[in-house]
């Protein structure tokens, strides 16, 4: 059985987790199914997937099964290595002449690590796609991570600056973690001089700038959003809340399906997101971004195909980014986009 496609051997439930095998034996086999057992913990889950129609392979995206074994904790950044070692074993089932069905299991097996914090196998740089100046409020958490414990990146600094850009103080920031290291970096976290406009925080030969601030009048009318980014770290945004709705109701929701199978794996849309198939939702807030420049919206394409996104909204709330209601609105002199969306949460 050929492996086409497979998850890296450290990867984050931030990305999908593809599995795509072919075997010359489903085009001529009665009733043909891949097996994919998945052992995690001792445990094993026993997939079993029908070929594609297209080329026969298959195909599936592992992250469902995985993200029962590792946990996100809120706030993000008390879930320093978090992880799950993963075995995979494949074969395939088809039923014989006789009628009865018969397995036929590979020898060899597939293993990776899923972590739910930094990917320990990524370059020796912050974590993160975010535009290099952001805003955020008083009271906000933010987060950064770096990628490559084993160098000698050194501690980050933050340095605090007035109105007139004159530099008020500047501090060392606390690092959590070994392999994967984490800091701080939100007004909430941060002991912010008086008179702060702003501030930078600089990393491994990176800066990031944050402006103190909010998108609209008063801090009710933001949505702080914080969602793990393509590194496996946390990536945040402020959002105006336009609306916001206090429902009961049930929604059933599924997985989109994927764009294309190729025989290099899979190819799938940017607003490709997961779905759950049962979801109860007690509120729901309309808001808008800023107007974004094409970076910062490439940017915010990780959140809507994030698994994990949490709402900061008087505490901490699991929530979904409803991707299909999604608007672009685009002011073409300017070349800049707003992005209206939906975020669905529970109490």
């Amino acid at each position: 059985m050929n492996i086409i496609q497979a998850p890296q051997d450290f990867s984050t439930l931030a990305n999908p987790l593809y599995l795509v095998v072919n075997d010359s034996s489903s085009a001529v086999l009665s009733e043909f199914r891949y097996i994919v057992d998945i052992e995690i913990a001792g445990q094993t889950t026993r997939l079993k997937l029908n070929p594609h129609p297209n080329n026969g392979y298959g195909v599936v995206d592992l992250r469902e099964v995985v993200s029962s074994y590792v946990d996100v904790s809120l706030p993000p950044i008390s879930q320093v290595n978090n992880f799950a070692e993963v075995d995979i074993m494949l074969g395939y089932e088809y039923v014989a002449s006789s009628g009865i069905v018969q397995e036929v299991l590979d020898e060899e097996d597939y293993d990776f690590t899923v972590i739910n914090s930094t990917n320990k196998d990524s370059s020796d740089k912050v974590l993160t796609n975010a535009p290099d100046i952001q805003t955020i409020g008083e009271d906000e958490y933010a987060y950064l991570a770096y990628g490559d414990a084993s160098s000698s990146v050194g501690d980050p600094t933050v340095t605090y600056y007035n109105e007139n850009g004159g530099s008020i103080s500047s501090q060392t920031l606390t690092v959590i973690g070994t392999d994967y290291l984490f800091t701080k970096v939100g007004t909430a976290d941060l002991n912010v001089p008086a008179n702060t406009t702003y501030y930078v925080v600089k990393w491994g030969g990176e800066s990031y700038r944050y402006n103190i601030g909010y998108c609209g009048k008063f801090k009710n009318e933001t949505v702080r959003v914080h969602f793990e980014n393509s590194y496996g770290a946390w990536d945040s945004f402020t959002f105006t809340q336009i609306n916001r709705k206090f429902l009961n109701r049930e929604t059933q929701q599924v997985e989109t399906s994927f764009d294309q199978v190729t025989s290099s794996g899979v190819t799938e849309s940017p607003f490709n997101g997961t779905r759950d198939f049962h979801v109860e939702v007690t509120n729901l807030i309309v808001a808008n971004s800023k107007w974004l420049t094409q970076k910062e919206y490439d940017w915010l394409v990780e959140l809507f195909r994030s698994k994990n996104v949490l709402l900061e909204k008087d505490g901490w709330h699991r929530a979904r980014v409803r991707t299909n209601t999604i608007e672009h609105k685009k002011k073409e002199f300017d070349k800049l986009i707003q992005l209206q969306i939906e975020i669905s949460y529970n109490d």
